[in-house]
């Protein structure tokens, strides 16, 4: 063999070295790509375990806390919903919020129903001895990504 032909044989060409490198840099660049779609689900999963946990936990809460009457609150019909709910977010506020999430996070939702024997409404029927009410409370997380609800219905 001559010397030319062993210095051709000997290592790599400019064509091989740039292939390689675009192939190793595509297998990179996925792998990226899937880890920064992994970190984006890790962080999603994590917003909506703690929003539930934090919406499990008050509505614990407030089904140990005493069902507010229309009656005992006082003031017109049309006020006694809005005093009930007022009672019930002092209520949920006081529960232990996560790390980084504001208290003002979880709302009682308007408006609370009363049940009637049939269905839930508007109007409150402790006069007739029914002391069912849908309390709906929702948590948002700190992003706005995240918005759970959940239904208490409180009894005596």
């Amino acid at each position: 063999m001559s010397d030319a032909h062993k210095r051709r044989d000997g290592g790599f060409s400019l064509v091989e070295v740039l292939v390689s490198i675009v192939l190793l840099g595509l297998a990179a660049g996925g792998t990226l790509g899937a880890l920064a779609a992994s970190v984006r689900a890790s962080a999603s999963h994590r917003d909506l375990t703690t929003a539930q946990a934090w919406l499990q936990g008050a509505a614990d809460y407030l089904q140990g806390q005493p069902r507010q009457d229309c009656n005992d609150v006082g003031g017109v019909a049309g006020e006694a919903e809005a005093r009930i709910r007022a009672t019930y977010q002092q209520f949920v506020q006081t529960v232990r919020n996560p790390d980084g999430w504001p208290a003002a996070d979880i709302v009682v939702l308007a408006p609370v129903r009363f049940w009637d024997g049939q269905i839930y409404q508007s109007v409150c029927h402790d006069d007739d001895g029914i002391n069912l009410q849908l309390v709906v409370l929702q948590v948002t997380s700190p992003n706005h990504r995240v918005v759970r609800t959940l239904q208490v219905v409180k009894g005596d």
